[in-house]
């Protein structure tokens, strides 16, 4: 498939490399890509709400963090089906993901009239199940 223009993340893990590009497709969504490492077949194609700001792969799940109207959302999905298996959200704007040992680390910052500086900064949800267990720290 071709990209064009659009503003791609990219994680790879696992046997899959994952794609998330911006809302600049003909659904006017976002979508989350995943592609066989080895053939380069795709895997599955899901819509997403909002922008990709960065994606981290495990062998379970891919994190997908996403910004949207000065919200940050965490999104977890199933490696193997492509199906959404919890969220969070919280209002500031989305900076960096990462996931380690059972946990994924998100950052965030303050940039627009609805930010609440207490909740920007860097938090940690548990993988399985999207429990806040740390943060954020400012």
């Amino acid at each position: 498939f071709h990209l064009g223009r659009r503003s791609v993340v990219l994680a790879a893990g696992h046997g899959t490399v994952w794609l998330s590009f911006d809302r600049r497709t003909r659904s006017g969504r976002s979508a989350l890509v995943a592609i066989d490492e080895r053939s380069g077949r795709l895997r599955f194609r899901r819509a997403l709400r909002g922008d990709p700001w960065g994606l981290a792969a495990g062998r379970a799940a891919v994190w997908a963090l996403m910004g949207q109207d000065g919200w940050s959302r965490l999104l977890a999905v199933d490696a193997r089906t492509g199906i959404r298996s919890w969220a969070a959200r919280w209002p500031s704007l989305p900076g960096g993901v990462a996931a380690a040992g059972g946990v994924v680390w998100v950052s965030s910052f303050c940039g627009g009239p609805r930010c609440d500086v207490s909740l920007a900064g860097v938090r940690a949800y548990r993988a399985r199940d999207g429990r806040l267990v740390a943060g954020p720290f400012r």
